[in-house]
């Protein structure tokens, strides 16, 4: 596909430097004839690459930003066509510019696939960093908002695990401390971010004293978003807009997170005190943090997850990485590129497949969209399929999943109305049939009993009774916003849907292990 094409891992910092660099950039261009007919100042280029003709329109009309003038802005822009150039199609570059300036008029885009580009683009620009952060923070809800239209936003679930495997390999590896203490963070938010939904600013500020120790068991404390979902005045007090949640965590994470503390602890903090330090972050490039840099910022980690991808997936394991997230199966050498928001996404249609807490009710009844969280779950199915079936490949379990031990395919007995797969009842233990209520209470209604298959039943019978859940948990999350639920409601319908996944799960081993369904051994 046109769009699918390669990381950038890096895109210079846009300044008047750059801007004389992109001078001699579109004038090589020029002078061989694929940008004709225009100079660097015409609001609109023309470019052709022998088969069309393509134009760049750098007209800017609804203009919002503070801290740049337009003119300033409409230079950076065309600065980073320019460095597009040779990397992408013209006319790849040409819906980039297009969504760039969309955004900045509009807040809206329309182009998922360029999305990590426009943040590369604001990421490089040279506004204070509240702007900056607001920009992004932006572009963050317009990736939600157009899940809650049915838009694709999430990469392939293979990506997602193939990326789980390769960064705990990396981190049980031999690199030397500085590598791994600048890749850490994204670790970290791997670690943390794919099992509790946190926004990316979320997870910045965790704070320096994060670990504790208690009866012999680790706490994270992470800092959550008091305004998200409420009507609450914003105070820009961090001590007044976030508050502080606390996690129980593995040994071994804590281990992890000591390890960086104790190894960091010879650098001066940062302003805001954040776990991370900015000294192994800008060594990579010889550089010492400048005045500006009060924390690693959104920008930063973003930095470290696209150097992640070059340098480790890419050049060290040799995989393809691509940006299209419109291709659902990949091949065995590729892997999607992630963004930082992806993983929210992830835990919280994890969590609900894998059965949910109070804890994720409430976040779900904060939740500024209902139908937004509807169509996450949307996902379920997928994630489920993909799930089982690097299960039954592999015979491996993910730390992205909240159950301790792969599922087995169970046996069965023949019952009248189908298959019964419930090994207590075949024990004589008649306890699930008892849980198992119909309508009107009858106890042991085999419809509505995890265990039981009919025999027509199939993967859209499956995928039907999920459809119907998390349509029912919108109209849930909906009443209880509107204060006409409550947040029991929702427990219960995620435990309806943990229900049902596991069904399919099962459903799904069956079909492997009576050889219904091929594994590929490749």
């Amino acid at each position: 596909m046109e769009n699918s094409y390669k990381v950038i891992t890096s895109i210079p910092d846009l300044n008047e430097l750059s801007i004389k660099e992109s001078y001699k950039i579109f004038n090589n261009y020029k002078e061989s004839h694929i940008i004709k007919n225009s100079h660097f100042n015409d609001a609109i280029w023309y470019l052709t690459d022998e088969y069309s003709n393509i134009s760049l329109n750098f007209k800017v009309d609804d203009y919002k930003f503070k801290t740049l003038t337009k003119k300033e802005f409409v230079e950076y822009l065309k600065a980073y066509s320019c460095y597009l150039l040779g990397s992408l199609s013209l006319t790849s570059i040409q819906r980039i510019v297009f969504n760039i300036k969309r955004f900045v008029e509009t807040n809206e885009l329309q182009d998922e696939a360029y999305e990590s580009r426009i943040e590369d683009f604001f990421a490089a620009l040279p506004v204070n960093e509240k702007e900056k952060d607001d920009l992004l923070d932006n572009l963050d809800i317009v990736k939600e908002e157009r899940i809650g239209k049915g838009q694709r936003v999430l990469a392939s679930f293979d990506s997602y695990f193939l990326f789980n495997d390769i960064i705990k390999d990396f981190w049980k590896s031999n690199f030397q401390d500085e590598i791994k203490l600048f890749y850490f963070p994204i670790y970290l938010w791997w670690e943390i971010t794919s099992i509790i939904p946190l926004r990316p600013k979320e997870f910045i500020l965790t704070p320096r004293n994060c670990l504790k120790e208690k009866d012999g068991k680790f706490y994270i404390t992470l800092k959550r978003d008091n305004l998200k979902g409420s009507d609450k005045n914003v105070s820009y007090k961090i001590k007044d807009d976030f508050y502080e949640n606390t996690y129980q965590i593995t040994d071994s994470l804590a281990k992890d997170i000591k390890w960086y503390i104790d190894n960091t602890n010879q650098y001066a903090s940062t302003e805001l005190n954040t776990l991370f330090i900015l000294n192994t972050h800008y060594q990579n490039w010889d550089r010492a943090p400048g005045i500006n840099n009060r924390y690693l910022t959104r920008v930063n980690l973003s930095t470290i997850l696209k150097y992640f991808y070059k340098n480790i997936i890419e050049d060290y394991l040799g995989y393809e990485v691509i940006d299209d997230k419109e291709k659902k199966y990949l091949n065995s050498n590729q892997i999607q590129f992630i963004n930082l928001g992806d993983t929210r996404h992830l835990a919280l249609i994890n969590i609900i497949a894998e059965g949910g807490t109070p804890l994720i009710a409430m976040e779900l009844a904060g939740h500024d969209n209902p139908e937004m969280s509807a169509h996450y779950f949307s996902n379920i199915t997928r994630l489920i399929e993909c799930k089982t079936y690097r299960m039954v490949k592999a015979n491996a379990k993910y730390a992205i999943s909240t159950k301790s031990a792969p599922i087995k395919a169970r046996t069965f007995q023949i019952t009248d109305k189908g298959r019964c797969y419930s090994e207590a009842a075949q024990k004589g233990d008649y306890t699930d049939c008892a849980a198992a209520l119909g309508d009107h209470g009858e106890i042991g209604y085999c419809q509505r009993c995890p265990y039981f298959r009919s025999e027509t039943t199939d993967d859209s019978y499956h995928k039907d009774k999920l459809n119907k859940d998390y349509k029912l948990l919108a109209k849930c999350i909906k009443l209880v916003r509107q204060n006409k639920g409550e947040v029991e409601d929702i427990i219960q319908i995620i435990n309806t849907i943990s229900t049902d996944s596991y069904s399919y799960k099962q459903y799904l081993l069956e079909d492997y292990k009576n050889g219904k369904k091929k594994v590929n051994r490749d």
